[in-house]
């Protein structure tokens, strides 16, 4: 289950930011990526959360500073909504 989420994440941020994340290491800062700015990824968090029935709280999204942090937390939203 854990790779299908992944690689859903993997998809949703290619289509939105135009980055493939696998080419980064998973401690890349979020911020250091020039195709990653904040409109995107507002629109990056507003379509997992609409896609995937999940919401993020403000202080969760703005603990996001890197790509594994980003991976960390849709998945266990989506395992945390699964499992409910």
């Amino acid at each position: 289950m854990s790779n299908q989420i992944r690689e859903l994440i993997r998809n949703t941020v290619k289509e939105v930011v135009n980055v493939d994340i696998i080419k980064y290491p998973a401690e890349q800062k979020i911020n250091m990526i020039s195709e990653w700015d904040s409109f995107n990824n507002l629109m990056l968090i507003s379509r997992f959360q609409d896609e995937n029935s999940i919401e993020f709280t403000a202080l969760e999204i703005e603990a996001v500073r890197t790509i594994e942090n980003l991976i960390d937390l849709v998945e266990s939203k989506i395992i945390e909504k699964l499992q409910s």
